[in-house]
């Protein structure tokens, strides 16, 4: 259905990916402009990708592996596959990595590894579940993770003094250490454009072109540019580009429930 599907892309967007990326870009540009109109168009390059191979995906209700065949052939299709399964690896690799060490916080522990493992598992296993169980976790994990970080950005924003506090210790952060706007662009367009690429999983179960579009809209455009302005506030503030840092700042409670809300989306499936 239409409601469940674009429910499922606002949690699919809720991968931490975005408070790292935005917590990076607010060490290195102002919040305003420079970050809030790179942030704005790496989205609107992956949300073009998204929406363009994702509106396939619905026309034809293949995923990606089938339309590269439908395109070029059994034997073509193996490059463009080799090439998506080793941006897939990495990228899984960075979620389950971060997701570690938000609750490790060191990569010199053992634990480290041992959690890392442990969410890679847990994706794996979901795999079974299908979009179905995405579904099923997507709601509550949601409500929670969004109410987490609307008040994280609020109570940092206080914290920094109001918003013109806040943009003025944004740009004396952002010139110790600049970042120019093309690295910021592929800084926000690396960090999902293999979700970008890979819409059609989700997509092909769309039952109308529109809903088809939402999809990544949302994922991209929504959720992930909401992810990076909390991720940018958060970080300027705390001087720590690392959410679950100042995530501790406003309150034992709040980290928790952050840290406990980002598992269903580690363990979020249908991609395999």
């Amino acid at each position: 259905g239409t409601a469940p599907m674009l429910l499922l892309a606002f949690g699919w967007g809720f991968l931490i990916t975005g408070l790292l990326v935005g917590g990076g870009l607010g060490a290195g540009q102002p919040f305003w402009p420079d970050l809030v109109w790179n942030s704005f168009l790496g989205n609107s390059v992956n949300f073009v990708v998204g929406a363009l191979v994702g509106y396939m995906g619905y026309q034809t209700a293949c995923n990606s592996a089938l339309l590269y065949r439908m395109v070029y052939g059994n034997a073509g299709a193996i490059v463009p596959v080799l090439f998506l399964t080793v941006l897939l690896v990495f990228w899984q690799g960075i979620v389950v990595g971060a997701f570690s060490f938000a609750w490790v916080q060191t990569f010199d522990s053992p634990w480290f590894y041992v959690v890392a493992v442990f969410a890679g598992l847990l994706y794996t296993v979901t795999t079974y579940f299908g979009v179905k169980g995405l579904e099923d976790v997507a709601l509550p994990a949601s409500l929670i993770l969004t109410a987490v970080l609307v008040y994280a950005g609020w109570f940092n924003m206080d914290k920094a003094g109001g918003w013109d506090a806040f943009l003025a210790l944004s740009a004396a952060t952002a010139a110790k250490n600049p970042i120019s706007d093309l690295q910021a662009i592929n800084i926000v367009i690396g960090s999902w454009i293999v979700g970008a690429v890979v819409m059609p999983e989700y997509t092909r179960f769309a039952k109308s072109a529109w809903v088809a579009i939402a999809i990544p809209f949302i994922v991209l455009i929504v959720a992930q540019w909401f992810l990076q302005f909390v991720g940018a506030m958060g970080g300027v503030v705390s001087g720590n580009a690392d959410f679950t840092g100042y995530m501790r700042t406003a309150g034992t409670a709040i980290s928790l429930f952050g840290l406990i809300a980002i598992l269903p989306f580690v363990a979020r499936t249908g991609m395999a």
